[in-house]
Parts: structure tokens; C-alpha cells; sequence
């Protein structure tokens, strides 16, 4: 994030986004304890301030510099669907390719940088990158999304 705002890049052509409500809020706690300024994605405003929102609320819009953070299991998929589907293929399946759609949506709203994080064990919804370090937790899977 600071190396973006260094570069020049406005801070409402920066957005984080997170999986879940409690992982935006938390994201934008930590901001704007570091002094970054923050407005919902959906901010009809046009305030000098770091977009930040759930991956649902990306759909239909495009930032310059994108950071989806919490990229972990069990928040990408959800355990909750992932139990509720637990025993039937077909509804699992259905959960995971929900996911991946929902991802995949995500890191194209990137225009020139993605940025994807995860704590703990990556979601099995990233890629694979060849020679990234397993379980690095920052940006192996940047540029690969588009194969998800």
C-alpha cells in the first residue's frame, strides 16, 4: 500500500478488499491506524481516501492498484459452506466454483497491480506458482489469477 501511494498513485485509485465484512473492518482498523485514510468501495465521494470492501462489492468497478487480502483457509471458501455442502459432490463443487468466480472477479478489477495476501495456510482456491515458497503468505499468486 505504501509503496503504491509513494509511487504517486491517487488513493482513491487504490482499493483492499477482503472475503468477509470482519476481515474489511479489520483491514480498514489497521489502515487508518497507519494514518491511510479510508472510504467504503461504494463511496459515491470523490474523497483522497483507499477504497475498502468486500470482494462482492468490486463487481463493476476497476482501481488502478488492487490488494485482496485474507486469502486463507477457511475464510476462501467459507467453512460454513464448505460444512453445509459437506457429504453431497455436487453442491460441494457448486460452493468451490462459486468461489472461484468470485476470486476471479476480484483480481481482474486490478488494472495495473494485484496484490494477494493470506495468513496461515493460502486458500486452495490460488494457484500454484511455480517456485513461490509454500505458505510465503504475500503475492505468489498475483499473477496467476487469471488462471483460477
Amino acid at each position: 500500500m505504501r509503496v503504491w501511494l509513494e509511487a504517486g498513485v491517487a488513493p482513491s485509485s487504490i482499493a483492499v478488499a477482503g472475503r468477509n465484512q470482519w476481515v474489511v473492518r479489520h483491514i480498514a482498523k489497521e489502515l487508518q491506524a497507519r494514518g491511510v485514510p479510508t472510504a467504503p468501495l461504494d463511496s459515491a465521494e470523490d474523497v483522497r481516501a483507499v477504497r475498502v470492501g468486500t470482494m462482492h462489492r468490486l463487481k463493476g468497478q476497476e482501481f488502478r492498484c488492487l490488494a485482496i487480502v485474507g486469502m486463507s483457509e477457511p475464510l476462501l471458501p467459507p467453512k460454513a459452506a464448505v460444512d453445509s455442502a459437506e457429504g453431497d459432490p455436487v453442491a460441494l463443487e457448486q460452493v468451490y466454483q462459486q468461489e472461484r468466480n468470485l476470486l476471479f472477479v476480484a483480481g481482474t478489477r486490478a488494472r495495473d497491480a494485484l496484490y494477494v495476501s493470506y495468513a496461515g495456510a493460502p486458500s486452495r482456491l490460488l494457484p500454484q506458482v511455480e517456485g513461490a515458497a509454500p505458505h510465503a503468505g504475500a503475492a505468489e499468486a498475483a499473477g496467476a489469477l487469471s488462471g483460477v
